[in-house]
């Protein structure tokens, strides 16, 4: 079925195995922007069946950096480092190409005092006003990329990319929202290409036996920004500078950040019409991003003429992807569910590139899974993210592994985690288990509860409790049968058609119960205490799903306490005699530990618990997973 994906084809004087290419995505683990180990770990790891790795943007000076752990290619001093990663990727089996950048006005304004543009406009994302590069400076920034794409040779990389996307420096002067120049680099998009032009002559130059690539936006998503006739006009002409690849990508990191990332919210595939079309109008050979998680999505892709898939964040999740289509696995794929928690949110926090149910992701050594010589028997109780990880693992290294599950379903918090609107793609993660724990030999059991002498009787070598969290219902005397929680309305266990509705809290689970009731409720109202709603998110996910409550009518109150409620009337520190009234009141003041049965145990002197995941703490799923795997390499 999958065969397409699989048929060979060639760029330049590269031969692929497979139709798959890794696009850039940041990992923000150097230091002084030098490679070190947890690169060279995790390109490694993905060079094992993708045929060509693209490296995270490397800047080319030192003002045109995005984050405080991304990696150089601006001094010689890099060379060396670089060098090592390909070397490391071609033993592995693969090619790696090396993507040079400068981020231009969406430089981190923390990171230089020197942010520079092709003019002077502010960048809405970041807020930083750049100076507008003299056309002497220009000329500089010219040799800049060019002295790049030399140590890239020199470092013995098999192809250099050119980003002209994305709302970056080559973009900016492509832009006329960004280009407001009067001279020879402004004006018409003729004009406006020259910079980009010279720097593609000058790599073609150097590189002339390597694969040279340039990521090109089909489309800025933004008003006046440049559309699909633009790329056309600028992939006809990068035809004539005899590139190897145009990759088709999106969206500005100024103007239309959730079109650059490709959030929850970006309809799966939705460049690839575009990117058929400049396929078809070129001939140049063509690779395509854009919330491709699937094989079914790629596929479809290719039978509209395109040459190559291009994913990033899915061989993040999954680096056997491809592995597994081969080998007829499709069903054991873990697919990027585009949440942004682990790569965009840990890379925000300065960890670096993470991945909510990878944990081998910015690991800074690699967790090996080593056949046990001695199988004990382990039950873990609970099936949620935690339970599922420990499981997976001890399974893998040879442990007989059962999971108790009180429910006639497996999940756990993921089951609600995948209610509200375009997260749907997070039940993959309990398919991806439930297929890979059967593969090693788990078995799980259903509509049961654990109880201290059901544990007892197993006479289990070790007891995993991931009994997971409950929702935190308050205090208010009289009422707490009348009181619903969240994750009720977000399980559809009641009907909220054309109702009237309120939510007491404003944080993650409050503003996606929010989200998912909008599109059939009447009316949606959050009541928050605290100034603003969504204190517990990152901040693009946040501006994705208020951008979706505003649109949809939600009424959020902050700086509101909720005094009272009997599940039909809402009484408010600022409404003392004027209640809100709704047909429906649900509690979204977070969670709490779930951890009865464990310390039962406890009590009953039972010496070989663990205690994992939100049961031991409430934390977010990577927390859980990661907690696991801590676990899991304990008793292994």
């Amino acid at each position: 079925m999958y065969e397409k994906l699989l048929e060979p084809v060639k760029a330049g004087k590269i031969q692929f195995d497979s139709r798959f290419i890794m696009t850039p995505i940041k990992l923000g683990y150097a230091k002084d922007g030098i490679v070190n180990q947890r690169h060279i770990f995790f390109y490694e790891r993905r060079a094992k069946h993708i045929p060509l790795l693209t490296t995270e943007p490397l800047y080319i000076k030192g003002n045109g950096k995005e984050i405080p752990g991304q990696l150089g290619i601006d001094s010689d001093d890099k060379i060396d480092g670089l060098s090592e990663l390909v070397s490391k990727v071609h033993s592995a089996g693969s090619k790696i190409m090396a993507h040079i950048n400068h981020a231009g006005r969406a430089a981190n304004p923390k990171l230089t005092n020197d942010i520079v543009s092709a003019s002077s406009v502010i960048c809405p994302a970041n807020q930083a006003k750049p100076r507008e590069l003299s056309s002497a400076e220009i000329k500089d920034y010219i040799e800049a990329h060019t002295a790049a794409v030399k140590r890239a040779v020199a470092a013995g990389f098999d192809g250099v990319e050119i980003q002209f996307g994305h709302g970056y420096l080559i973009h900016q002067f492509l832009s006329p929202i960004s280009n407001e120049r009067t001279d020879e680099f402004g004006g018409s998009l003729s004009n406006r290409l020259k910079f980009g032009l010279e720097i593609v002559r000058r790599a073609r130059e150097i590189a002339a036996d390597k694969l040279l690539s340039v990521r090109l936006n089909a489309k800025d998503f933004v008003e006046g920004g440049l559309d699909i006739d633009d790329a056309l006009f600028i992939a006809k002409l990068l035809k004539t500078e005899n590139i190897d690849l145009l990759n088709i990508t999106a969206g500005s990191m100024c103007e239309s950040v959730p079109n650059c990332l490709f959030t929850i919210n970006i309809p799966k595939g939705i460049l690839i019409e575009y990117a058929a079309r400049i396929k078809s109008e070129t001939g140049l050979t063509t690779a395509v991003a854009g919330r491709i998680n699937s094989p079914d999505i790629a596929l479809s892709a290719l039978k509209s003429g395109i040459d190559l898939i291009g994913m990033g964040r899915g061989f993040v999740v999954d680096p056997d992807y491809i592995e597994k289509i081969r080998t007829g696995r499709v069903e054991e794929i873990a697919y990027c569910a585009a949440c942004h928690q682990g790569c965009l949110g840990e890379l925000r926090k300065g960890w670096g590139l993470s991945c909510i149910i990878n944990p081998e992701v910015g690991a800074k050594a690699p967790i090996e899974i080593r056949q046990t010589e001695h199988p004990k028997h382990v039950l873990i109780v609970g099936s949620g993210p935690a339970g599922l990880q420990a499981a997976l693992l001890l399974s893998q290294m040879g442990h007989k592994v059962r999971i108790i599950e009180k429910n006639n379903y497996i999940g756990g918090q993921l089951i609600v985690a995948a209610k509200p609107k375009f997260k749907e793609d997070l039940l993959n993660f309990t398919l991806y288990y439930q297929n890979m724990i059967k593969r090693y030999g788990g078995e799980f059991i259903l509509n049961t509860e654990a109880t201290v002498d059901y544990i007892m009787s197993s006479k289990a070598d070790a007891v995993i409790i991931a009994t997971g969290s409950r929702p935190i219902i308050p205090d208010w005397s009289g009422w707490q049968d009348e009181l619903i929680p969240a994750e009720k309305c977000l399980k559809d266990e009641i009907s909220i058609e054309n109702r009237n509705i309120a939510l007491i809290g404003g944080g993650l689970v409050g503003l996606e119960t929010a989200l998912s009731a909008s599109f059939e409720s009447k009316s949606v109202t959050i009541f928050e205490m605290r100034p603003d709603v969504g204190f517990d998110m990152d901040p693009l996910a946040k501006k994705v799903i208020m951008n979706i409550l505003k649109k949809n009518g939600v009424s959020i109150k902050t700086n509101t306490k909720v005094l009272q409620t009997d599940g039909r009337s809402v009484v408010t520190s600022e409404t003392i005699d004027n209640e809100y009234e709704f047909d429906y009141v649900f509690i979204a003041m977070g969670y709490e530990s779930e951890n009865k049965l464990y310390n039962e145990l406890s009590a009953a002197g039972y010496k070989n618990a663990y205690l994992i995941g939100d049961a031991k703490a409430v934390g977010k799923i990577i927390d859980a997973v990661r907690d696991a795997t801590a676990a899991a390499e304990e008793i292994g």
